[in-house]
């Protein structure tokens, strides 16, 4: 009896962790963590990362020294190694050596490759956290759409009831009350897709983040404060340059003009010689005439690898390497273009729709509570039809869904910016 207790008591803290895991309220800081903690390409990225510190630290070695063992000139028609004054059992060694400045070179190509992958992974973090926020804050609007939905239909719905009071006195005609149940009827199919949405949304995110489609989300807006004021980059070309040229992707294809220019820099040692050293030392057998032994043998040779006709080999890797700094340079000049372009794109709808957002604040949605208001009493009083104060609610109704989707569009666009200022 003991373990099946036992068992129970485990089983009821397991479900009632469960619980808790499922109602712990989730922020988009927790996410972006939870999103950065599990990009498997950033994992990625840091191991080719340390795989081509150590390439590059192999090549930036000697070659490995050769040795050599063997018996030389001996006689064929005896075989033996004291007949002939020649005959020697020969040791030797030799080494190579790098032209010029290769080995530095290299090395210093190795880690310049390796910033150009930690830069990467900067930029494929900021990637997935704008990824993030932009799915975070669509889930939002998702969410607030249908709250004002069911808060509209919850009004209307209320309004009906007083208005099936007065049918009942004969105050309302039926097609008015057909026509309210329908608009009902509408609403509640609006909150139908909007949940949809939010259910694919979410689906996306948990493909990201890994929070269960059923994750509480603390919908706040962030404390944005080196984002919200983005006045000034929008008025200054010199200060979007200056953001832009530290952003990874830029930096990224600058480290790769400057590991061209290092592999120009190892196609001019290709100019120069190379040498190799071989010692060998050689044990004879054989003896003199007068009895004693021979002595032995002791050679040394420099061999040198001089680039007499560099014109089909030489100059054309030179050239080569030259074009692919040209090329890296071009590269570098576009994606900065575009960059540039983007961002002002992103500073030119930012400012519009902080202009819209003004227009709803200040006379829109004011205009579409009075007129509510008004539609009101003159029904009330009999002197307004009800399709007007049906039109007045739905269109309230959209001017506030609307007014929530440009806050959303206005959050995204500032994820946007973000992403540009390395955040």
């Amino acid at each position: 009896m003991s373990t099946r207790f036992l068992w129970l008591a485990v089983a009821t803290v397991a479900m009632s962790a469960s619980k808790l895991s499922y109602a712990q309220i989730v922020d988009l800081n927790q996410a972006e963590k939870q999103a950065l903690a599990q990009d498997f390409i950033q994992q990625q990225l840091s191991y080719r990362q340390k795989s081509v510190l150590e390439q590059g630290e192999a090549a930036a070695q000697w070659a490995d020294p050769m040795f050599k063992v063997g018996l030389a000139n001996i006689p064929t028609d005896s075989l033996r190694l004291n007949d002939d004054p020649m005959t020697q059992l020969v040791l030797g060694a030799s080494q190579a050596f790098p032209r010029g400045d290769s080995l530095a070179i290299k090395r210093v190509s190795a880690q310049l490759k390796s910033e150009q992958l930690s830069e990467q992974s900067e930029l494929r973090k900021l990637q997935v956290l704008q990824t993030v926020r932009t799915l975070w804050f669509g889930i939002g609007f998702r969410i607030q759409a249908q709250q004002i939905l069911k808060h509209k239909q919850h009004v209307i719905r209320q309004n009906l009831d007083n208005m099936i009071s007065g049918f009942a006195l004969g105050g309302m005609q039926s097609q008015d009350l057909i026509e309210v149940e329908l608009e009902l009827e509408r609403i509640q199919e609006k909150v139908a897709a909007h949940r949809q949405q939010e259910q694919a949304l979410r689906a996306q995110l948990n493909r990201w983040t890994g929070l269960s489609p059923d994750q509480n989300l603390q919908m706040e807006q962030p404390d944005w404060a080196s984002t919200n004021q983005w006045q000034p980059l929008q008025n200054s070309i010199e200060q979007q340059q200056n953001l832009l040229l530290r952003h990874p992707a830029i930096k990224q294809s600058q480290t790769e003009i400057d590991y061209q220019q290092q592999q120009v820099a190892l196609t001019k040692t290709a100019y120069e010689p190379a040498f190799k050293l071989d010692v060998s030392y050689g044990r004879r057998w054989s003896e003199l005439p007068s009895g004693s032994s021979r002595p032995d043998l002791l050679s040394a040779f420099v061999t040198v690898d001089v680039p007499l006709f560099p014109e089909k080999r030489q100059d054309r890797q030179y050239q080569a390497a030259v074009y692919q700094v040209s090329a890296a340079q071009a590269e570098r000049d576009e994606r900065l273009r575009q960059y540039q372009g983007q961002l002002s794109e992103v500073l030119a709808q930012l400012q519009f729709i902080q202009q819209r957002l003004s227009l709803y604040q200040d006379k829109l949605l004011p205009q579409a509570k009075s007129r509510i208001q008004a539609s009101e009493q003159a029904y009330q009083a009999n002197t307004g039809a009800f399709d007007r104060l049906t039109q007045a609610y739905i269109q309230e109704l959209n001017l506030n869904l609307e007014y929530q989707k440009l806050q959303t569009e206005r959050a995204q666009l500032q994820a946007q910016l973000r992403f540009f200022q390395g955040l």
